[in-house]
């Protein structure tokens, strides 16, 4: 069958790190086979996505890979793993029997035949379902299956299934090698797992530090965050309480002014009502002439106690304030300037007292003038000899009233005094009486 070379793949036995290819036996091959052309002495089986999988003869497919050769005419089989793996250890035989080359060998059988053993639970069912080329090597021997599945194939297995060909004493020595290196390895694996719990530990601590590296950040952030906060609870709540206290203090203005206010009203309406009680008995302008509250009470008492007239009270008050004085003196100032206004004014008074009697007296004269001529002409009208007794009453009334205010007037004007009696026993004679008219 025709195959392309770049489409074969290695056989999944051969482990090209642990046994890799010979150039010396790739070099002599590749002239072997420009001088002879290539033979069809390799097997290949059918594998997934086109490709094929090699069951022995790696060097020659690497000279021919390197001599570039596109594509081969060879046997393709279905070959079961157990075949391939049989063909390339019989293969592997057929160079040589070198210590890498068996241990690889039996490396690769011993994995091979624990893995199928590992696939099945019984004897019973390995022996029904296993391939033959394996089932043969427990053939009636139950105790070696199961010897050989839990401590795995040993050297009388692996000797069974690669053949007189393998030498047992190179078997064992490789199976020791594997040995050794399985403890190896299972010490590597413990180291490599205590390596690997002690990473863990130094991640586990790491992750654990930078936890709580970032536990006491976070911490310390939530504390700024909550200094922050409280910070700016403080600013709001200091702005909010100078809100209160501004708000406070001009409640406080507005009502410190508006009492202020009050005050002032009430101070304007009392002193307009003392102004208006005072102007009652007292002098606005003089009032206002003392600097000072107590001053001008005092002169207000001064002036009330003295009963100066209102028309003096500029006067006293402009005669008070000339100097500098306490409110104390005002009483005595007063009393001392009224004595000598009353000294001096009391001649004035006496003149006054006369021209006051004089005008009195002029009045009086003219309304006796005036009775008089009354009284005259009123008796010139009567020409009757005698009078009723109604009018003879009325007239003597009228006489009497008309005698009366002469005598008044006399008395005023001093022609009266010591003349009481004999005008008394002469009134029928100065005068006209009921008892002449009558006659």
């Amino acid at each position: 069958m025709i195959v392309k070379v770049s489409s074969i793949q290695n056989n999944p036995h051969r482990i090209m790190s642990r046994l890799p290819l010979i150039e010396d036996k790739v070099n002599r091959l590749m002239i072997s086979i420009r001088a002879t052309d290539f033979w069809d002495n390799i097997v290949v089986r059918p594998s997934d996505n086109g490709y094929y999988q090699l069951a022995y003869g790696h060097h020659r497919l690497e000279a021919l890979r390197r001599l570039k050769i596109g594509e081969i005419d060879i046997p393709v089989k279905n070959l079961s793993d157990t075949i391939m793996l049989d063909m390339m250890a019989r293969e592997n035989y057929a160079w040589g029997q070198s210590p890498n080359l068996v241990l690889e060998t039996v490396r690769s059988v011993r994995i091979h035949l624990n893995k199928v053993l590992a696939k099945y639970d019984s004897y019973q069912e390995f022996h029904k379902y296993s391939d033959e080329s394996v089932r043969v090597l427990f053939t009636g021997v139950k105790g070696d299956f199961k010897k050989a599945k839990n401590s795995g194939v040993g050297r009388e297995t692996i000797f069974k299934f690669l053949g007189e060909g393998y030498r047992p004493h190179h078997i064992q020595s490789a199976l020791s090698v594997l040995d050794g290196e399985i403890k190896a390895e299972k010490k590597a694996e413990e180291l490599r797992k205590k390596e690997a719990e002690r990473r863990a530990e130094a991640k586990k601590k790491q992750e654990t530090e930078a936890n709580h590296q970032k536990m006491d950040e976070d911490r310390r952030r939530k504390q700024e965050d909550e200094e922050l906060k409280r910070s700016k609870d403080k600013e709001a709540k200091r702005k909010e309480l100078e809100a209160k206290r501004i708000a406070r203090e001009k409640g406080r203005k507005f009502r410190e002014d508006a009492q202020e206010k009050e005050e002032a009203r009430l101070r304007d309406e009392a002193k307009k009502k003392q102004n208006e009680e005072l102007a009652e008995f007292v002098d606005v302008d003089a009032y206002k002439l003392f600097p000072t509250t107590r001053q001008a009470r005092g002169f207000v008492n001064a002036v009330r106690d003295l009963k100066i007239p209102r028309n003096l009270h500029i006067n006293l008050a402009r005669h008070l304030t000339a100097k500098e004085f306490s409110a104390r003196d005002i009483p005595k100032r007063a009393r001392s300037w009224n004595n000598k206004r009353l000294k001096v004014g009391k001649r004035e008074k006496d003149i006054g007292d006369l021209q006051e009697s004089l005008k009195k007296f002029d009045l009086s004269l003219r309304r006796a003038d005036t009775d008089l001529y009354n009284s005259l002409k009123l008796i010139k009208k009567m020409k009757v000899i005698r009078l009723n007794k109604y009018m003879t009453l009325l007239f003597e009334v009228h006489a009497e009233i008309f005698l009366e205010r002469l005598k008044q007037l006399l008395i005023v004007a001093g022609f009266f005094e010591g003349r009481k009696e004999e005008y008394n026993g002469s009134k029928a004679s100065r005068g006209i009486g009921h008892k002449q008219i009558g006659n």
